[in-house]
């Protein structure tokens, strides 16, 4: 039995990779795989090319601000805190 899943599983697996083989044919994929390896851009389009130190020093920008670890500028219970409270909820 075990023999027979083996088997096809390198049926399904032929079988997907001779699709993927005439997806890879045409000449839509080959245009699009030249654009993106060589950065070129079609009629019309602009192309950005984003280094990817870039990528993972933006991913810390926007984390630092979703995320922030610095604590309040004024304590609870200061004179901040009070007059907040007095013109929020007239305490």
């Amino acid at each position: 039995k075990n023999a027979e899943k083996e088997v096809n599983s390198l049926r399904l697996e032929n079988l997907n990779l001779s699709i993927g083989i005439k997806d890879m044919s045409t000449d839509q994929y080959l245009e699009k795989e030249a654009r993106d390896r060589l950065n070129f851009g079609g009629e019309g389009e602009v192309v950005f090319v984003i280094p990817d130190n870039m990528i993972e020093f933006a991913k810390k920008e926007v984390d630092s601000i979703v995320n922030p670890k610095v604590q309040p500028v004024y304590e609870s219970g200061s004179n901040i805190d009070k007059w907040l409270q007095f013109l929020v909820l007239g305490v």
